[in-house]
């Protein structure tokens, strides 16, 4: 494949964009290979791709013991906590959660890694970035654009927007329990991203 071997040698000749490109295609055909080796397209404990929408305190979802928990968040299509093999690195993490959003900075995280147990993935959408160090752990309701805001789990455009136009109509928020006010906010989105932002 001509294509291919051109990214190749784009990439190795220091082209950030081929390099991006050439992480897609891997993870791409690893997605597809996960697919066919497990013979069905569902995640199971067999398969060590386990997301879990819910806490559980059941036996079901063990994780084998050469196995780790990541949890990934942000503009991608199945936030959630995963069980993965030892030694995977983010590119599988982002194919076994259904790849990115639409809006997504495919760059804002490093494909390459390695994952280490308990670790936190945040995939930050187009146009969004984190804070300074010291804020960097949360999001601030008061000043945070539409696509920041979008980067916090179970937060799309129309939410993000909805938010904004509460801030804009009531002068910015006065405490975190006055995101329960925006439409779409229910109490278990609220208890999911509360400790997420600050004013």
């Amino acid at each position: 494949m001509p294509w291919l071997k051109q990214l190749i040698r784009a990439a190795l000749e220091g082209d950030k964009r081929a390099r991006y490109k050439l992480l897609g295609v891997a993870a791409a055909l690893a997605l597809v290979a996960a697919f066919f080796l497990s013979g069905s397209g569902s995640t199971s404990t067999n398969n060590k791709l386990v997301s879990l929408s819910q806490p559980t305190n059941s036996g079901a979802n063990k994780l084998p013991a050469t196995g780790i928990w990541v949890h990934i968040v942000g503009a991608i299509q199945n936030p959630g906590v995963y069980s993965m093999p030892s030694g995977a690195r983010v590119f599988e993490l982002v194919a076994a959660a259904g790849g990115y959003t639409k809006n997504a900075d495919q760059s804002s995280v490093n494909l390459a890694r390695n994952l280490t147990d308990g670790e936190q993935i945040t995939v930050l959408a187009k146009g969004a970035s984190l804070d300074s160090p010291a804020k960097s752990s949360t999001i601030s309701l008061n000043s945070a654009s539409e696509a920041t805001l979008e980067t916090l789990p179970g937060v799309g455009p129309k939410l993000a927007a909805r938010i904004i136009d509460w801030r804009d109509a009531n002068s910015g928020f006065k405490k975190i329990e006055d995101l329960r006010h925006v439409g779409g906010i229910g109490d278990k989105l609220f208890a999911a991203i509360k400790d997420m932002v600050s004013l």
